[in-house]
């Protein structure tokens, strides 16, 4: 999964406030009353999961999962996904940190450590990830796995 700067929004700035971003389908989808954001799929990976323009996806790893509105398309190249990170709205169908976002926070699937030892940045711009279309009589609780928080290597 790839998650570079926002094209629509700067960083959170209008997401999630019902401005007119909610009227942009790059940005944000309506699905049954609720606007989710956007994740893109190969056609080719998106055949083999069964996944359609627009279906209700789970994007996930062992650091957590979030519910995206798939947008098939040629523009991402197969084995990869692309979802804009900054995402403002963290909306958990259950019990916050034990469940799926559905709000889009992306960023929650990424590694929690510094990329550098002396220094802040981390890494948000990739992770790996999977994806599947998503079950709506899942109770949408998860088990996150206990990754270390330590600094990156010397």
């Amino acid at each position: 999964m790839i998650t570079p700067h926002p094209r629509f929004s700067f960083h959170t700035q209008g997401d999630g406030k019902d401005t007119f971003l909610n009227d942009i389908e790059e940005h944000r989808v309506l699905v049954n009353g609720y606007y989710y954001w956007v994740i893109r799929i190969n056609p080719e990976d998106a055949q083999s999961r069964n996944i359609k323009m627009h279906d209700l996806v789970k994007v996930h790893n062992d650091r957590g999962a979030v519910l995206c509105a798939a947008k098939v398309t040629s523009r991402i190249i197969p084995g990869t996904i692309h979802g804009y990170e900054s995402c403002a709205v963290y909306d958990p169908i259950g019990a916050p940190g034990n469940s799926v976002d559905r709000g889009g926070c992306l960023n929650q699937l990424t590694p929690p450590r510094s990329q550098l030892k002396k220094g802040h940045s981390m890494a948000s711009s990739s992770s790996m990830v999977e994806v599947e279309l998503w079950d709506e009589k899942s109770s949408g609780e998860i088990t996150r796995g206990s990754e270390s928080y330590e600094m990156a290597a010397e």
